[in-house]
């Protein structure tokens, strides 16, 4: 676990390297991304591409089983800084079997 020295964040961030998936109002996937660190507030996650992300969106982490409300604190160089606002339980979605 890396900490900065002169870090004022509320709670400790632990260093992930997690897949995670940024979801739409509707709760649609959107845009893929990886959660480079996170803690009970928030998190940096690093965009696969460099696309469009909301002011608002949820994000959700199938790893952890869980889908956070998210608001984008900062933007530099295809990576962002949210703060969350809360969470609830979000399941992986079912594989689907391709038949060919």
């Amino acid at each position: 676990m890396r900490v900065e020295e002169n870090d004022a964040r509320q709670a400790t961030r632990n260093e992930a390297l997690n897949g995670a998936m940024i979801l739409d109002t509707a709760g649609n996937p959107g845009n893929r991304c990886l959660v480079t660190n996170i803690s009970a507030h928030g998190a940096e996650l690093e965009l696969v591409e460099n696309v469009r992300v909301p002011p608002r969106f949820t994000l959700h982490v199938p790893h952890q089983g869980l889908a956070y409300k998210a608001e984008v604190r900062w933007r530099e160089n295809g990576r962002i800084g949210v703060e969350f606002f809360g969470h609830e339980k979000m399941e992986r979605p079912a594989l689907k079997k391709v038949v060919g």
